[in-house]
């Protein structure tokens, strides 16, 4: 499967692009949260979904082989990189390679013909059949 970043930024050398999930306007319980503190929680956020990999990601570790590739949901160093917005007005995190931390499951990745949707909640998916 093949993976659009329609971002229109471009990690290069050892770089790599995250959408990071997006913290909601408001509580479980109904309290609507400050865009200060949106904002707060939102740089906080440590899982999203992996856009685009710079041409040397992950060489220079022991077999080379890439960790994730672009679609792959992931959790990556808190604080890590800087925020970017891109040109569909959404906002990205670029980061190296060694700040991805782990691959994540989520429930419906047995589905097939299914890839991330950017924007919204980063569990959504849509279908690319």
């Amino acid at each position: 499967m093949t993976y659009k970043n329609e971002s229109g930024i471009t990690p290069t050398g050892h770089h790599v692009l995250i959408f990071p999930d997006e913290v909601k306007e408001k509580t479980a319980g109904g309290i609507h949260l400050a865009p200060q503190t949106r904002d707060d929680e939102q740089r906080a956020s440590t899982r999203g979904i992996l856009v685009a990999v710079g041409s040397t990601a992950w060489l220079e570790f022991a077999d080379g082989d890439p960790w994730a590739k672009p679609g792959d949901y992931v959790s990556y160093a808190r604080f890590g990189g800087i925020i970017m917005p891109g040109m569909d007005r959404k906002d990205y995190v670029l980061l190296n390679d060694q700040d991805v931390l782990a691959l994540l499951t989520r429930a419906d990745e047995q589905s097939e013909g299914v890839e991330p949707e950017i924007g919204g909640n980063a569990y959504a998916r849509k279908s690319v059949a």
